[in-house]
């Protein structure tokens, strides 16, 4: 679902309408963002009115599957890629100021690629181009650019390495979020350089100025949450315990005394700083236990006799509360 921020109080509006999965946003004017969502295995074009944000974005028309970084707004035109019954990507476009009317026949298809791409991937404006990337295979990724002025289509090179992001550089070139790390590629020279002070795998990478702004997704991450049977309701509460952007996991209660079933501490593993530590949590208190320099295997953690033990790669410790 859209959230709106508002940045001078930091108070949140959550548009009440959710769908399975979305798009981009692109801006129609100040007032109007298009997207497409995916609600029930449909795919459909909606129109939101960001003052509007929890009333339900009003549908326009239909489309064939959904792009993730897919759509751009340029130029009083709308552009978007899509991928055809028999699998070909192509390129649409739809004038702006027809996104008001609930019908596709302004929508006009003005490139179709041969059977040989596998996945549209992105688009984005860059200069008076639009650039393209394409998945050729499982193992290439393909950049195009477009003219809209000639609806020339340029291929540029292809890459024997995964591309998960694209965004225009200054002075004529192009960052890529690759499975190598962040990448430039100059459009003249065709050269690429890595970028050694951005480390890191991202999923998308973004220029603000001087700075980038790095995206990256933790797939398979762990959480630890605060689970509240209640007896009146069907469904129990569950609520978020501690903030984190890393795995944690090997949750170990101790009660505070064998006469109630209130728990007194908690232990567990978190990776927040990078490498797994134990921590211990005593009413509103929260401390880190260990100090690890390596990164180890914490495969248990277990109370005993109202001490902490650990098995730590494989050998039992005795872990300190106080120190």
């Amino acid at each position: 679902r859209w959230i709106k921020h508002d940045l001078s109080n930091n108070r949140q509006l959550s548009s009440k309408q959710a769908f399975d999965h979305l798009s981009q946003a692109v801006w129609l004017d100040s007032e109007y963002f298009l997207f497409q969502a995916q609600q029930q295995q449909q795919c459909r074009f909606y129109l939101q009115s960001v003052d509007r944000i929890q009333q339900e974005a009003a549908p326009v028309f239909s489309c064939d599957n959904l792009i993730r970084h897919g759509l751009v707004n340029w130029q009083d035109s709308v552009y978007w890629l899509s991928v055809a019954p028999d699998q070909r990507v192509q390129l649409w476009r739809r004038p702006a100021a027809e996104f008001q009317q609930q019908s596709d026949a302004k929508a006009e298809l003005i490139y179709q690629f041969d059977f040989g791409y596998r996945r549209a991937q992105q688009l984005i404006q860059f200069k008076q181009h639009l650039y393209l990337l394409v998945e050729k295979d499982f193992a290439t990724t393909s950049l195009f650019s477009f003219d809209p002025q000639d609806s020339a289509m340029v291929w540029l090179q292809d890459f024997n390495f995964k591309i998960s992001h694209l965004s225009g550089w200054q002075a004529g070139k192009l960052l890529l979020a690759t499975s190598q790390g962040p990448i430039l590629y100059d459009l003249k020279s065709t050269k690429l350089q890595r970028l050694n002070t951005a480390q890191g795998v991202y999923n998308e990478l973004y220029p603000m100025a001087e700075n980038i702004l790095a995206v990256s997704l933790l797939d398979g991450t762990s959480d630890i949450l605060s689970f509240t049977p209640n007896a009146t309701k069907d469904i129990a509460g569950i609520s978020q315990w501690l903030n984190s952007n890393k795995n944690e996991y090997q949750l170990a209660a101790l009660q505070s005394s064998a006469a109630t079933d209130q728990i007194g501490k908690l232990a567990f593993v978190s990776e927040r700083t990078g490498i797994p530590q134990i921590w211990l949590q005593q009413q509103d208190k929260l401390q880190q236990l260990t100090n690890l320099t390596t990164s180890a295997r914490i495969s248990q953690l277990l109370w005993h006799q109202q001490k902490l033990f650990a098995l730590i790669d494989g050998v039992l410790h005795e872990i300190s509360l106080n120190d």
